[in-house]
């Protein structure tokens, strides 16, 4: 509801060209919206909009002032309380967050949108326990909610109580069995259980119910994938592609040929997918990553070239690419180095690639600098650490290389260049 003060009618965005925001005139929007709380001192619209004001101007303590106002004033009303949350999230103020929800729920007791506020507000401050409370009794006022029993169920797993997000999303299933994404949470969490029998049944009803969808038999594929029943995994993704062929059902289904050792046919399988669809990039990246782990580096860089005309900024497939580049010795390798690197540098990965670039192109001192932060920030990735000792080596620090070496050829986990460390160990 807009008051009839002509003033106030004169604030309004769509109210002609005098209008003082249209003017950019923030003073005199301001004294406009002042004589609105002269008339209307509880107008929650005329708050709210001081308060946007105050943040474009920079002034946070107005900006909050002017929110706390419009809460106080419309206790009902929960955007101020909403604006304030999230200005409170954003400053990494959690105990202030948590103190406006809890008082948006105390004046608004039986509103299930400020208990949603709250749990919401508890989960983002890491209060998960709390969270879970507050669904529950977010549940206990709507037992008929899908919605509520599936952000219960959420909060639960966030604070490793499968068992009763299990139990919340088999109720959001009983009252909403259509809901694909429930299904698919609840089968995930059947499976991490090792409840086969359940998750099977879940598959089953949902191919009975819906038999023009996959999802059901990319569920039975799932249950015995991870059983490593891997030719009832075919069978079942196989015919899930049957009903209606995905890149989802395609990628299963691959990847379970390859696991029942059938490479050969599950390389074909994929080639023929990409000659039919071409531009599906994320079956193609998942080829490219194939490719590269199994050493084909011919075909691995035929992919991530593709990938990379139709994605040209993309700096993971400019990092594999760069270093498929490095093995194959491809002049390209260092400059698509440093374009991926330009693009992301804070990611770990291509700052260790284009490292171990520099130092096997003869630029070791340089490869230290991007490796030694790398390494410390990675203790556990074997090749990163491969990476970092042989830069030491070349830069002349042999006895913390050799170190490193020596713990990663006598450890039990294996790496790509564990054999290129064990050469490299016995030249010291």
């Amino acid at each position: 509801h807009w008051p009839s003060d002509p003033a106030y009618q004169s604030c309004r965005l769509e109210s002609g060209p005098n209008n003082p925001l249209k003017k950019h005139d923030i003073p005199g929007a301001q004294k406009t919206l002042e004589s609105v709380l002269s008339h209307d001192r509880k107008n929650l619209q005329a708050m709210e909009a001081l308060a946007g004001l105050a943040a474009l101007q920079g002034q946070e303590q107005t900006y909050v002032d002017w929110l706390k106002k419009a809460s106080v004033a419309n206790p009902s009303a929960l955007t101020p309380d909403v604006e304030l949350i999230g200005f409170y999230l954003q400053k990494k103020q959690e105990g202030a967050a948590l103190d406006q929800a809890q008082a948006a729920v105390t004046a608004n007791p039986n509103n299930a949108m400020a208990m949603e506020l709250l749990a919401e507000t508890q989960l983002k401050s890491g209060k998960n326990k709390d969270a879970v409370a507050t669904y529950g009794k977010i549940v206990e006022m709507n037992p008929k909610s899908s919605p509520a029993y599936f952000r219960l169920a959420m909060a639960q797993s966030l604070s490793n109580d499968s068992e009763g997000a299990i139990t919340s999303l088999n109720k959001a299933h009983q009252l909403q069995p259509e809901n694909l994404d429930i299904l698919n949470r609840l089968a995930g969490l059947e499976l991490a259980a090792g409840n086969y029998t359940e998750a099977q049944s879940l598959a089953e009803n949902y191919q009975r119910s819906h038999p023009k969808s996959p999802e059901g038999a990319i569920l039975e594929g799932d249950t015995a994938f991870q059983q490593k029943h891997y030719d009832a995994a075919i069978a079942a993704y196989a015919q899930a592609q049957k009903v209606l062929a995905t890149t989802v059902g395609e990628i299963k289904l691959d990847n379970a040929l390859t696991q029942s050792g059938k490479t050969q046919e599950a390389d074909q399988h994929i080639r023929r997918w990409l000659a039919l669809h071409p531009n599906d990039l994320v079956s193609r990246n998942y080829l490219a990553a194939r490719d590269l782990t199994e050493n084909n580096d011919k075909s691995a860089i035929e992919q991530y070239q593709y990938l990379l005309q139709k994605t040209p900024n993309n700096p993971i497939v400019l990092n594999n690419l760069a270093y498929l580049y490095l093995e194959t010795h491809n002049p390209q390798a260092l400059a698509t180095a440093q374009k991926a690197y330009q693009l992301a540098p804070r990611n770990p990965n291509i700052e260790d690639t284009l490292g171990w670039i520099y130092t096997r192109q003869g630029n070791p001192q340089k490869g230290l600098e991007l490796l030694k932060p790398v390494a410390t920030q990675m203790p556990d990735a074997l090749d990163i650490q491969y990476h970092y000792a042989e830069a030491l080596i070349q830069t002349g620090n042999k006895d913390q290389g050799r170190r490193i070496l020596e713990e990663l050829v006598n450890s039990p986990k294996d790496f790509p260049q564990k054999n290129e460390a064990k050469a490299s160990l016995s030249h010291l």
